[in-house]
């Protein structure tokens, strides 16, 4: 219900308070002095929409809290999934080496002839190619696609945990029973373990379920972009929740406190690390096969999708070097004396007449083609520097407790204050009071989540190692 409301809190400020061009600079410094409040009315039901977080922010609150705040912790947010991505994709194509290996059955878990950090760097190659993408709204075919391949890795992954439960029920016996005891407890045993597990697990969750980019996700959808916006997260509600909770139900109840994190992998033989015994159930090769395809297909979307924002920002950072670079050549060529300023002119409008009539652009084509050339490099980057951590770090999901933190900020908090600082003169003191203190909560809530991942990292330090094969 909070992770709603946030949403519909986005989707009222990524269309409110624009700042036309018509009303000059003069009205854009005014604007932080009126607090947002009189361009509430003027703007709120115009179908323009803040095609990114950073424009939102910079609207509403100031130019300095969008660069140095919003951007960094957006940054983190999905440079961490993209990471995640990574590493799960490593663990996949490692997976679906074991399974279409001919010796399946028999092999080990460590048969497979590559380590995860190989299969993470040929993944990283596999994904690169989403890098030609262009923008988000291009990406809605590639989103489509990983959304189909997630509703059928759930129903298999579903349906063979309840299977697989079913099964070892039937060969349950009183010398034997299933599930034996202590199959169901938890990890933790004391109340406050219990406690730092269960904050660190929400920090996960954050972290997973995170909406950091939702006003780049609503500048693509189709007019009225508020309405729009508020079906599909209904729908996106309506969907993820049953879909997530019933696989956790299944895979907790056929696999207990053994269920990992990929729970296809619980579904592996015995003789791979599964938690099945091998005379108890077997899960059928090709439907194993067809839902570690999907999850690669997911990820392959989810990877496009979140690696947007963070291209936003190296496009806005090569395109101001690309222009400054321009600036400078231009500057190196100006002539200076009046007589060679008269040249220098002429030769332009020949130039210009020549362009209109077809010629030659080649000045401009040379800048277009090292600003395509800086983009791509920087995107390509990006990709192998996630790479790299995924592959060095095979045990970042721990970390991404610690960035679930992070995400607090951009779904709950800054919803609120903005929300408050748009709307403050037409809000009852109650409502105003209720924001702040949700504001707040979520931060004294951040505070906890952080002492508790904090702790687990620590706790579990010495189980770490760099480029680990796990």
């Amino acid at each position: 219900s909070t992770a709603y409301y946030s949403c519909w809190l986005m989707t009222y400020l990524v269309g409110v308070s624009r700042m036309p061009s018509n009303r000059g600079d003069e009205a854009e410094k005014n604007a932080s002095n009126e607090g947002t409040e009189g361009c509430s009315e003027e703007f709120e039901n115009t179908d323009f929409r803040h095609g990114r977080y950073h424009d939102v922010a910079a609207t509403i609150l100031s130019k300095k809290i969008a660069a140095r705040f919003v951007d960094p912790i957006q940054a983190a947010v999905c440079g961490g999934i993209c990471v995640v991505t990574m590493l799960i994709g490593g663990t996949t194509l490692k997976a679906l080496s074991r399974l279409l290996s001919p010796s399946w059955s028999s092999s080990s878990p460590s048969s497979s002839p590559l380590r995860l950090p190989i299969w993470i760097a040929i993944y990283g190659v596999f994904q690169a190619t989403s890098l030609f993408v262009p923008t988000l709204a291009s990406s809605t075919t590639v989103a489509l696609a990983g959304s189909i391949a997630f509703l059928v890795f759930w129903g298999i992954a579903t349906v063979l945990s309840a299977v697989a439960g079913v099964e070892q029920h039937k060969l349950s016996t009183p010398e034997s029973p299933f599930p034996p005891p202590g199959f169901h407890d938890l990890a933790a045993t004391s109340l406050h373990e219990r406690a730092f597990a269960a904050l660190n697990g929400l920090g996960v969750a954050l972290f997973a379920w995170s909406n950091a980019f939702a006003p780049e996700v609503q500048a693509t959808l189709k007019r009225p972009h508020d309405v729009t916006m508020r079906k599909s997260t209904l729908a996106a509600f309506w969907v993820l929740i049953p879909t997530y909770l019933l696989i956790a139900v299944f895979g907790f109840w056929a696999f207990g406190k053994n269920t990992n994190a990929v729970v296809l992998l619980n579904l592996e033989p015995a003789s791979l690390g599964g938690e099945v015994a091998a005379n108890s159930y077997k899960a059928p090769r090709a439907a194993l096969a067809i839902a570690w395809f999907s999850v690669l297909i997911n990820l392959y979307a989810l990877f496009a999708v979140y690696a947007f924002p963070i291209y936003e920002l190296l496009d806005a950072a090569v395109a101001a070097r690309v222009e400054r670079w321009r600036k400078r050549r231009e500057e190196k060529n100006n002539p200076k004396t009046t007589e060679e300023k008269a040249v220098a002119k002429a030769e332009k409008a020949a130039k210009a007449s020549e362009a209109e009539a077809g010629g030659n652009t080649s000045s401009s084509s040379n800048v277009l083609a090292v600003a395509i050339a800086a983009r791509l490099t920087g995107r390509l980057v990006f990709c192998a520097g996630c790479t790299l951590v995924a592959a060095a770090l095979p045990f970042f999901g721990d970390i991404s407790a610690v960035l679930g933190v992070l995400t607090l900020a951009l779904d709950f908090i800054l919803p609120c204050l903005m929300f408050l600082r748009v709307r403050r003169s037409k809000m009852s003191r109650a409502a105003a009071v209720g924001l702040l203190g949700t504001a707040a909560f979520y931060v004294l809530l951040g505070v906890a989540i952080m002492v508790a991942a904090l702790r687990s990292l620590f706790m579990n330090a010495h189980m770490y190692k760099l480029f680990a094969d796990v």
